[in-house]
């Protein structure tokens, strides 16, 4: 990591600076690590959480980003345009991991309504049998 720093005490502008290189030079798992120890010594700089945005990959990430820079900074639209709507995704989403939970959920209970009712079903015929050939054996003795 030394080799993206000009000192061995790099200050926040350095590590901005050190991530944008790593980036360029197609490490984007290294210019995340920079950028968050950027993050950790001024977390309230919105540069660092807009540098931190092009590295993300879960939307979760993504949300806490575009979170901090809205608190931050509420006058950046973009990034207030960017969290509506990936919040409206992330609902969307969830609302149908919703849906499809609920419809597994019926689908397991007609599927255990269908066997009770064929177990019910096969034990009714089965006695009716049991009924009719005993009924035979009666009427046989009688006869």
């Amino acid at each position: 990591m030394n080799q993206y720093f000009p000192s061995d005490n790099p200050n926040f502008d350095d590590m901005l600076q050190a991530g944008r290189v790593a980036l360029q030079a197609g490490k984007p798992e290294l210019a995340h690590d920079i950028w968050r120890e950027a993050a950790k010594m001024q977390p309230y700089d919105e540069r660092v959480w807009l540098a931190l945005l092009d590295v993300l990959t879960a939307d979760s990430d993504k949300l806490v980003c575009l979170r901090n820079i809205v608190s931050i900074n509420p006058m950046n639209v973009q990034a207030q345009r960017q969290l509506n709507a990936l919040e409206a995704r992330t609902e969307r989403v969830a609302e149908q991991e919703i849906e499809d939970a609920h419809q597994e959920t019926m689908w397991r209970i007609r599927r255990r309504q269908l066997l009770s009712r064929s177990i019910l079903l096969g034990l009714a015929i089965g006695l009716s049998g049991l009924l009719f050939a005993l009924l035979v054996l009666v009427i046989q003795q009688l006869t």
